[in-house]
């Protein structure tokens, strides 16, 4: 009842306009509105939900896609934090996330490709986290890289990833502020676990 009473306000009209229509079409993003982050995120989840999409946007490889790719990874930037916990890290929140947003999603009847491809792009958003681990033995990194590429070898889910990981990383600080330090990271993990998803296709 409150969301509905109260509209989310901007300087820009036409931009409060578009954030209104997006809060009618997915209301459970109302719980995400100044919900704060841990450590270096300088946005609240609604907040820095908007900057991937934006940064997803601005993204050259996005106008590549079809229009069913740009709708799912669209959807996925608004959705990837949806049950994220508040001021504390949460390193499961992609699990949750994905199952809570698969459910979400249900209200737009996607067909069945789209709806599970939407799942595993939420499922698997921190997988540069998981590889990129200067704690874990090189052997196990490959064995990490190796999951990943299992995970994500089905059509084009993979490059839809990697267009994905650049932006959440992007939009975590102001200016693109965390990228210098991972996108390096990005680059270093993508053309291996691209190699390890071509193998996967030949033994098909």
């Amino acid at each position: 009842e409150f969301s509905e009473n109260n509209i989310v306000q901007s300087n820009d009209e036409n931009i409060g306009t578009l954030l209104n229509k997006i809060l009618d079409v997915l209301p459970e993003l109302n719980t995400t509105i100044n919900r704060p982050q841990h450590g270096a995120h300088q946005y609240d989840v609604f907040k820095h939900s908007l900057k991937v999409m934006q940064k997803i946007v601005q993204n050259p490889k996005f106008e590549s896609l079809n229009d069913s790719d740009k709708k799912i990874i669209l959807l996925a930037s608004l959705l990837h934090d949806i049950t994220k916990a508040e001021g504390r890290p949460d390193p499961n929140h992609e699990t949750e996330c994905s199952f809570d947003a698969f459910y979400i999603a249900k209200k737009f009847n996607l067909p069945q490709e789209e709806h599970k491809k939407l799942y595993k792009l939420i499922e698997t958003h921190e997988w540069l986290k998981y590889v990129n681990n200067n704690e874990i033995s090189q052997d196990d990194q490959i064995k990490r890289m190796q999951s990943v590429a299992f995970d994500l070898q089905n059509d084009n889910i993979f490059e839809l990833s990697k267009i994905f990981t650049e932006a959440d990383i992007k939009a975590i600080k102001k200016n693109d502020g965390l990228y210098s330090a991972f996108g390096p990271a990005l680059e270093k993990f993508s053309k291996p676990i691209d190699e390890y998803i071509n193998e996967l296709r030949k033994t098909k």
